[in-house]
């Protein structure tokens, strides 16, 4: 095999690293809340990714359930897409994600959610680490109730 057809191997690939095992994260932490409804706040955040592998290669699913502070302010319930953008495995991976879901507060009705943000896994001991998330999701409420939020979480994950 000539250099030229190597190369060609390599970028359709051909020639890339086998497939992953499954691999992800599962955590809870404060997030800090800097747009939205009501102002600043932290508030309980939870999320899950899991990155199957295989066919997938590095694409998987994301989920979370954002904003649990029961202050009359929103909560967010998301799934959505992640890539492993990057990674050190097992120790640290970059995960960008897209994900759309509801959100709702105390006796309002249900809105659509869209967003996005970077998801940065860092297992610290063994499969205990911590996953720090920064997001922008947009609540579409209405015409005057729409709005952007902005807000970033570190959760103290099991990452796998």
């Amino acid at each position: 095999m000539n250099a030229r057809a190597a190369l060609l191997l390599a970028l359709v690939g051909g020639a890339g690293p086998a497939a992953a095992e499954v691999h992800g994260s599962l955590g809870a932490g404060p997030a800090l809340v800097l747009t939205g409804a009501g102002g600043d706040r932290t508030r309980l955040d939870l999320g899950l990714d899991v990155l199957p592998g295989g066919r997938l290669g590095r694409f998987g699913l994301a989920g979370a359930l954002r904003g649990l502070g029961g202050d009359g302010a929103p909560t967010l319930l998301c799934a959505g897409v992640v890539w492993q953008a990057a990674a050190a495995r097992p120790r640290l991976t970059l995960l960008p994600y897209a994900e759309a879901g509801l959100a709702w507060a105390d006796g309002a009705a249900r809105a659509p959610v869209v967003g996005a943000g970077l998801r940065v896994a860092l297992a610290v001991l063994g499969p205990v680490g911590v996953v720090v998330d920064s997001g922008a999701h947009l609540v579409v409420d209405g015409v005057a109730d729409t709005r952007l939020v902005l807000a970033g979480a570190a959760r103290l994950a099991w990452v796998w």
